[in-house]
């Protein structure tokens, strides 16, 4: 028989999530900063970064996000605001929690270098939930583990 804090993560990493999931939600929906940049924005933006990064970074910038920048504007506070909405609810924390790290990390390499450090922190705190499945304990992964197949939650086969 398994101790409790073998099977849910601790209440740090339930009040990591949750804030991490605030966080991104309110800057999603623009509650928090300044508001989203629009297509021609984030093209000046990832062309600059692009010219100062090696290989593969530079041509992951100019052949797949300078492809259609508009999307990537559009996409971009939709993203923050369903990852963002995942974690501060618990549900989906680990699919959201990578997803959330991987915009995360392309807005901490292309993106303004004054909220840099802003972008790393979020990015880890969204891939550390996403790594201990913190919305099983205080959030809804927690009650829906049983419901839910084992693809869209991304849990193992062996259920605790």
């Amino acid at each position: 028989m398994s101790r409790r804090s073998d099977v849910y993560p601790s209440l740090g990493l339930v009040l990591v999530r949750a804030t991490a999931g605030g966080l991104l939600l309110g800057s999603g929906r623009g509650w928090l900063g300044a508001p989203n940049p629009d297509g021609p924005a984030i093209a000046a933006l990832v062309q600059s970064a692009a010219a100062d990064l090696p290989g593969l970074l530079a041509w992951w910038g100019r052949v797949v996000l300078l492809e259609n920048p508009d999307a990537l504007a559009f996409l971009w506070p939709w993203v923050l605001t369903l990852s963002g909405l995942g974690l501060l609810l618990g549900f989906l924390v680990r699919p959201l929690g990578v997803l959330a790290a991987f915009a995360l990390t392309h807005a901490l390499v292309f993106g303004r270098e004054e909220v840099a450090l802003l972008h790393l922190c979020l990015a880890v705190m969204a891939l550390a939930s996403a790594l201990s499945q913190a919305g099983r304990r205080i959030g809804l992964d927690g009650a829906l583990l049983e419901a839910l197949p084992n693809w869209m939650t991304w849990s193992s086969s062996t259920r605790r």
